[in-house]
């Protein structure tokens, strides 16, 4: 009867402790065995009276392998996704209802290291991951604001837990402006170069005195900013001047003082410094929270065309917070740094290429950067017939004698405590500015953020995300790496689950107010297949992921050379019906540890699980 039907879905409402009444008639929950359900109480609100139905999930998601074989995308989008996620872009899943979002989501997410911290954040439990460092966490709506804990508050404290990687369920609301916002900071008095671009004004400012007058009402979040220039890095690491696209700022109760060589700045935790590893010469982010004593910090070259301006600027302002003790000016402590090189690469390229005999009896740790070009110039000749590691190894060395960075020691890294506002630039081609007593390289990208959105193409998602009750800044959409569509299609009379393009965000048009966007992979319905743009055709692939491989351009043929290795080796785990969920992400986890190439001979061997 319609009274025990009632009784029932209160009963059940109870047990999954979400009370439902005529007061709060439509419950989505999920129950113990993980599958969603969805109540309608009551005849006010559903006229043929109350009804309730539970989408059964499987205990063990779908993997990519079986997606594959079932045609929803091909092993070259996989292998693309293999490399954005290993690199931490940022994906948004998109389709219309029962498209099969969370499915895909699911199902790439193995592709993410498997040493990475990952908090998931959704209002019912659907993401599960193989991952051993995974922090699960669920909205609570009680009916009341004090009570609830929205997604809007568990991202935003996400942001504060130091993830490599956020998961949300699906973004509705006003979340997701948060999911766009860099949030690793530095402290108030950090000082920073800025330059007018109209005028050419070049001065040394506290981050925070610049930064707070964009914030006359209060509050947080990002502010777009116009005119303003910054000291960065151009793509070929030459000292630049770059234009900052927004500012942020937000609470913290805890930073790091980091103490290096001639001077210091202070972090969050969650903030990325620039550090350069003397095993590989590769320059990549580090957070503040995992820096070491005797880890090494970018920090810039006095150019002469950039001491003309800036160095004189310094002496004359002396801020106080450029001070160190009794230090002189930045120019006087930078010009110590300027031109030194670690000894410890040039002594690996020596006894690579057989030139040894070149550093015995040398003890130091640094050596000037003229001296290492006479050294290493035999040494840079026979690296171009040696064995590729060390011909990419000679090439980056090279790489960083020609640079406009050299590098101080880190001598210690303490937490301490804070109250205030802490603060951040966003600039745009490098994600890097220069800040501290003595300038240090900051990474200023946000945490990459993964989700499921509800949109049936690109056109629809930058309306949804730019306008209430998102209302994400145009200048902040290229936070957002790719953006994936998969739609429910029929294929030969049967209903199917298809990728219909995969686009990459280039970046925001002031000129025009447009978001530039590529198709890299579209869906061929009439021949029910994938096409790839090409070589050539892949902004991230050759602007973003090269450049963090420390690839010049003259060889960016190798990243798709990668792209096509690691294809291979996903069809092969199709051709051996490695379909378990579980058994794909052992696979690609060692994959990681041996190499792709090692571990696919390995895998044709039958070697690998």
């Amino acid at each position: 009867t319609e009274e025990e039907l009632d009784q029932f879905v209160i009963k059940l409402g109870e047990k999954i402790g979400k009370p439902i009444s005529h007061a709060r008639p439509v419950v989505d929950a999920t129950l113990p065995d993980g599958s969603r359900i969805n109540i309608v109480f009551g005849t006010d609100v559903s006229l043929r009276g109350s009804n309730f139905t539970i989408r059964r999930v499987s205990k063990t998601p779908l993997s990519v392998t079986q997606l594959i074989n079932w045609g929803t995308f091909d092993t070259r989008i996989a292998a693309y996704m293999w490399m954005m996620l290993s690199e931490g872009m940022s994906v948004f899943i998109c389709g219309e209802t029962a498209s099969g979002k969370t499915t895909s989501l699911n199902a790439i997410m193995t592709f993410i290291r498997p040493t990475a911290k990952i908090v998931t954040i959704e209002d019912t439990a659907e993401v599960v991951l193989p991952h051993p460092n995974w922090t699960r966490e669920l909205t609570r709506d009680t009916g009341k604001p004090e009570s609830s804990v929205t997604m809007f508050d568990l991202l935003r404290a996400a942001l504060r837990q130091r993830p490599n990687y956020i998961i949300v369920g699906e973004i509705r609301g006003a979340e997701g402006n948060i999911a766009f916002q860099a949030m690793q900071s530095v402290s108030w008095d950090t000082p920073i170069a800025v330059r007018d671009r109209l005028s050419g004004r070049v001065r040394v400012v506290e981050i925070g005195r610049l930064v707070d007058k964009y914030y006359g009402d209060g509050g947080e979040g990002p502010r777009p900013v116009e005119g303003l220039d910054t000291l960065s890095l151009s793509r070929d690491g030459k000292l630049a001047w770059l234009p900052i696209r927004y500012v942020l700022r937000h609470r913290a109760s805890r930073v790091f003082r980091i103490r290096y060589e001639g001077g210091y700045v202070r972090a969050t935790g969650s903030h990325s410094v620039y550090v350069l590893d003397e095993d590989d010469m590769r320059v990549r982010p580090k957070r503040v929270s995992e820096l070491r004593a005797g880890d090494l910090l970018l920090v810039p070259r006095p150019l002469e065309a950039f001491s003309a301006t800036y160095s004189g600027i310094l002496v004359a302002q002396q801020v106080s917070a450029l001070a160190l003790g009794a230090a002189g000016s930045w120019v006087t402590r930078a010009g110590i740094f300027a031109e030194r090189v670690p000894v410890r690469p040039v002594r690996k390229l020596l006894y690579e290429t057989g030139f040894s005999r070149a550093m015995r009896g040398f003890g130091r740790e640094f050596m000037d950067r003229a001296e290492a070009r006479r050294i290493l110039r035999d040494a840079f000749r026979r690296a171009r017939r040696a064995k590729p590691s060390t011909r990419l190894f000679a090439e980056r060395l090279e790489q960083y004698l020609d640079s406009g960075f050299s590098v101080v020691r880190v001598l210690s890294v303490q937490p301490e405590e804070y109250d205030g506002y802490v603060y951040d630039l966003s600039v745009p081609g490098s994600e890097l500015f220069f800040g501290g007593s003595l300038p240090v390289a900051l990474h200023n990208t946000g945490h990459p953020v993964m989700a499921t959105f509800h949109a049936a193409n690109l056109e629809r998602l930058i309306q949804r995300l730019t306008n209430p009750p998102i209302s994400v800044p145009k200048t902040n959409m290229d936070s957002l790496n790719i953006a994936w569509f998969q739609s429910a299609v029929h294929v030969k009379g049967f209903p199917a689950r298809r990728v219909i393009s995969v686009n990459e965000i280039v970046g925001y048009d002031p000129d025009t107010g447009a978001i530039a966007a590529m198709p890299v992979f579209t869906w061929d319905p009439v021949e029910d297949r994938f096409i790839f743009a090409g070589r050539g055709a892949s902004y991230l692939l050759e602007e973003k992921i090269a450049v963090m491989r420390g690839i010049p351009r003259r060889r960016i043929k190798e990243i798709y050379d990668e792209l096509e290795l690691r294809a291979r080796f996903i069809q092969a785990l199709v051709d051996k019906k490695v379909f378990d969920y579980f058994q794909v992400y052992k696979a690609v986890v060692k994959a990681y540890y041996l190499g792709v190439e090692q571990a696919l001979r390995r895998l044709e061997r039958d070697q690998l699980l």
